[in-house]
């Protein structure tokens, strides 16, 4: 017989879970700080040993949150109990997983975790599945109240995830037409200056070269001239560097190798790293696939990183440069140990013209076009550093040709 006192304490229960969940979710902006909200609130409410948390994407779920993953784990649509889940959008019990036909050993070997028993259910939102849990390891097991819970939880918590990735989303697209107008702007502004540049620096430089050529070796003015025509070329180079931001030039994306484009780069600045005293270090595997790029603009956008490393190691350091495949990429890593970013600059880094070198030092654009190319490549670069005096690390993620 059905204990209606039970049934009321445990419909009270799970009201309150979904009452304190989405109060705490209210002044949240991102999924990245909801999941190990959820993640503690369910093992707490269900007892039971920890939680993995997925996003559910087309053909995937991929893993959020999971205490003690120190990396994403991808589940196929359909695949074992959450990829069943994902689909059917029903909550399953699994209490002896590996004599269950559902369950799929191979995510407990990649997780390096065992499971006992666990429980399953799909977040939903417009009928859809938006994100999945696994519940693992209860003491004496889940039970069929336990799955009715999660049904209950399923489309508050599904609301509260959409409703934070639309405005994730949101925020992310406002930011991209604000960065257009910047850009548009910028570049009208540019290629007029550019425009005016050009032919006093032309004219400059041949004046200069008929000098040199007038002026014999040993002559006192020829190092002095040699200096001056130096400092006119490296205007040329800012001036390219602004014209390059200004106009983006056509190029084809091909099949490249990334091994091929590192080693001729690496041999381009090998003479500065010397000259810092620097140590490079390549961890670059010979039988890396090919990514689609453009090689010219692939090795421009490796020397600029190589070049921004060198310079922050001025007394010398270690430059390391490491390729590995990812799943759909291949990752490309230009770490070092010198002076470092602050984390007030972190988050401006990438903007055009913004610069943390002293004056006549750089334009501050060389950034910004790498991440220009890099995503005209289809990739993405980032970077990160733990502040100054830590060094700093810039990842390129190239799609696989």
């Amino acid at each position: 017989m059905a204990d209606p006192a039970g049934t009321v304490s445990r419909v009270e229960s799970e009201l309150r879970f979904i009452h304190d969940l989405t109060k705490r979710a209210l002044g949240l902006e991102s999924l990245t700080a909801f999941w190990p909200i959820l993640e503690s609130s369910l093992v707490k409410f269900f007892t039971c040993d920890r939680a993995t948390l997925y996003l559910v994407e087309k053909t995937e779920l991929r893993s959020m949150f999971a205490k003690g993953l120190d990396h994403a784990v991808v589940v196929r649509l359909g695949d074992g109990v959450a990829g069943s889940v994902a689909l059917s959008g029903k909550p399953i019990v699994v209490n002896d997983p590996y004599n269950d036909k559902q369950f799929n050993p191979a995510y407990d070997r990649i997780s390096g975790y065992k499971t006992q028993n666990l429980a399953c259910a799909a977040f939903i939102h417009e009928n859809q599945a938006v994100g999945v849990v696994e519940l693992l390891n209860k003491p004496g097991g889940f039970s069929d109240d336990d799955a009715a819970a999660m049904n209950a939880f399923a489309p508050h918590i599904g609301f509260v995830i959409a409703k934070l990735l639309s405005d994730q989303k949101n925020r992310e697209l406002q930011a991209r037409l604000a960065q257009v107008a910047k850009m548009a702007t910028l570049g009208t502004l540019v290629g007029g200056v550019v425009h005016e540049l050009g032919t006093p620096l032309t004219s400059m430089d041949a004046s200069v070269e008929r000098l040199l050529a007038a002026t014999p070796p040993e002559h006192e003015h020829h190092a002095k001239l040699e200096q001056l025509r130096g400092q006119v070329l490296r205007c040329h180079r800012m001036v390219r560097g602004l014209l390059d931001f200004a106009r983006k030039s056509e190029f084809a994306l091909d099949k490249v190798s990334v091994v091929k484009a590192i080693e001729s780069t690496v041999a381009l600045a090998d003479h500065q790293a010397r000259l810092n005293g620097v140590a490079v270090e390549l961890r670059v595997p010979a039988d890396l696939p090919e990514v689609k790029a453009a090689n010219d603009q692939l090795q421009q956008v490796l020397l600029n990183l190589i070049t921004n490393a060198l310079q922050a190691m001025q007394g010398g350091g270690h430059l390391v440069i490491e390729a590995r495949k990812g799943e759909k990429t291949v990752d490309v890593s230009v770490a070092d140990d010198g002076e470092g970013i602050d984390p007030v600059d972190m988050a401006q880094m990438f903007e055009p013209f913004f610069t943390t070198r002293p004056k006549g030092f750089g334009t501050g654009l060389g950034l910004s076009i790498c991440k220009d190319l890099v995503e005209r490549f289809g990739g993405t670069l980032e970077g990160r550093s733990n502040g100054k005096g830590h060094g700093a690390v810039f990842t390129i993620k190239l799609p696989l040709a």
